[in-house]
């Protein structure tokens, strides 16, 4: 049985592989492959942290959601206490009459 370690690290291995094979075939020259790893790794990179930045700004955007729908339940609730009471006292009143 492959655990999801056992296949994480396969996975690993076989893009070590890859890349390997695809530098010994790669059609350009030395230098040339490097600077297209270089751009591409920047690339990457930048993709990475934009990536991170949007997810970051979401997950605050909805805990502020969050944060003011719970204020609001806290604001109905209270209400809705409010209200039993009042008509609690109604009752109680118009019994006695």
């Amino acid at each position: 049985m492959i655990t999801t370690r056992d296949g994480f690290r396969y996975f690993l291995c076989g893009v070590g592989i890859g890349a390997g094979v695809g530098l010994l075939c790669a059609p350009r020259a030395g230098a040339e492959t490097r600077e297209l790893l270089r751009t591409k790794s920047r690339e990457g990179t930048d993709y990475v942290k934009k990536t991170a930045k949007d997810a970051a700004d979401v997950a605050k955007r909805t805990t502020e959601r969050v944060r003011n729908v719970s204020g609001n339940l806290t604001r109905v609730s209270v209400l809705k206490e409010a209200i039993d009471v009042g008509k609690k006292a109604y009752r109680e009143a118009t019994q006695t009459t």
